[in-house]
């Protein structure tokens, strides 16, 4: 019989066991989720067709802003793609296309009024070495 994997938040687990983690990102009403190993486009563009219609309202946003992902291990992140206006992390400004890690509560800003709240879900937030 095959030994039972560890818990989320056990102090054994790794990063292989953590729960598939979920990335949720609102503005307004709206919510988008972005599930362990994809990825969702931000922007006014008819290409980010998910994110586009709600963001075309800000003339102030790129077409092609920004992208969010989850990496299979749970990690959350966000990438300027070399935006016009810039992309923010808890108001500090991210580098074009670097990846910056995304955290619960955090907030993302895209230009200078774009607000976004991001919900990192189901997420081990410790592996064997006890950091993060």
């Amino acid at each position: 019989m095959p030994e039972p994997r560890s818990a989320p938040g056990d102090a054994h687990a790794t990063r292989r066991d953590a729960v598939g983690a979920v990335l949720r990102i609102r503005l307004d009403e709206e919510e988008f989720a972005v599930a362990s190993g994809n990825t969702l486009l931000l922007g006014r563009d008819a290409s980010a067709y998910r994110t586009g219609k709600l963001l075309e309202r800000y003339d102030n946003v790129s077409r092609r802003h920004a992208t969010v992902g989850v990496e299979a291990d749970g990690t959350a992140w966000v990438r300027d793609e070399h935006s016009t206006n810039g992309t923010f992390v808890n108001a500090a400004p991210l580098r074009p296309g670097v990846r910056a890690p995304l955290r619960d509560g955090d907030t993302l800003r895209l230009a200078a009024d774009c607000t976004l709240d991001v919900v990192v879900e189901g997420r081990a937030d410790r592996d064997v070495r006890g950091g993060r």
